[in-house]
């Protein structure tokens, strides 16, 4: 009788293991494929229309900072606004900088960008004014 109890025991608690191993939550996966980044401007903010720059891959629902180096930028010009054309990601941002390095400066456009809560592939389009 003892022996039954403490084998009805054991399959609970090994039931019980196995159920709170199958609640816990999956990691997120890597399902947002941004191929390339291409910056539109209806004004030619900064000298950015038609620039395309690297794409990445991360998690669904992240927010990522970019940072691009632009020679074709001009020095000294300011961002106003930067939105996604892309349906599901949000452009918190866009700034400009200089980086000098040995007398020369390059102009930098830096930000970030929050990507969908969904899979995706493909172009993010921002646009910039």
């Amino acid at each position: 009788m003892i022996a039954v109890v403490v084998l009805v025991a054991l399959v609970l608690v090994s039931l019980i293991v196995v159920l709170s191993f199958l609640a816990l939550p999956l990691p997120a996966t890597t399902n947002v494929h941004v191929t390339h980044v291409h910056l539109t401007s209806r004004d030619n903010a900064c000298g950015l229309n038609g620039a395309n720059e690297p794409g990445f891959t991360v998690n669904i629902g992240t927010t990522e900072p970019f940072g691009w180096g632009a020679s074709s930028v001009e020095a000294g010009c300011t961002v106003h606004n930067a939105s996604s054309l892309t349906s599901g990601f949000f452009v918190l941002g866009v700034t400009m900088s200089a980086l000098n390095f040995e007398g020369q400066s390059l102009p930098i456009v830096e930000g970030s960008v929050t990507t969908p809560a969904y899979s995706y592939s493909g172009v993010l389009n921002i646009d910039v004014e």
